[in-house]
């Protein structure tokens, strides 16, 4: 009788354990990594998701637009945002900026200055899948950005 149950046992633990093997959780996409040059993104615009490592305020909108090859314009999620971008192959300089003077709450101030020291950082960009990153010298990542659609609405991956 004992033996019965055993094999019985034996039979069903490996049932149990092929099952789980065919039913592997699905594994995420990786990311492709690639330099990117300003030129090809002439026109477009972006929406930060993180800012230095920390975040971005709920609902606000700190943005790039590349509006020329040696132009941007932008938001800080406060104030807006202009001025000259400098481009060599696939290094690049953003500013010095000329900004709106507009007060907001503390935690968007902050946020803005925060997002205003990367922007002068910057000095290059890769594309991760479908978010842009801007890189410093180091090539550590300063902001992530995902592309707004024209009608204003960001792309999500």
């Amino acid at each position: 009788m004992r033996r019965g149950r055993s094999l019985v046992f034996t039979w069903v633990l490996g049932g149990v354990l092929a099952a789980c093997a065919a039913h592997e959780p699905a594994r995420e996409p990786v990311m492709t990594s690639r330099p990117v040059e300003a030129q090809n993104l002439i026109g477009s615009e972006w929406l930060a998701e993180d800012i230095d490592g920390g975040g971005v305020v709920d609902n606000s909108h700190s943005t790039l637009h590349f509006a020329a090859a040696d132009h941007v314009d932008g938001d800080t999620g406060c104030n807006r945002f202009m001025g000259p971008l400098a481009v060599d192959g696939q290094n690049l300089r953003i500013g010095p900026l000329a900004t709106t003077r507009r007060a907001c709450a503390p935690a968007l101030m902050d946020q803005e200055r925060r997002y205003l020291v990367a922007l002068a950082r910057g000095s290059g960009m890769r594309l991760d899948g479908t978010l842009l990153v801007l890189l410093d010298e180091s090539q550590r990542p300063l902001v992530r950005y995902s592309q707004v659609e024209p009608s204003g609405i960001p792309t999500r991956p």
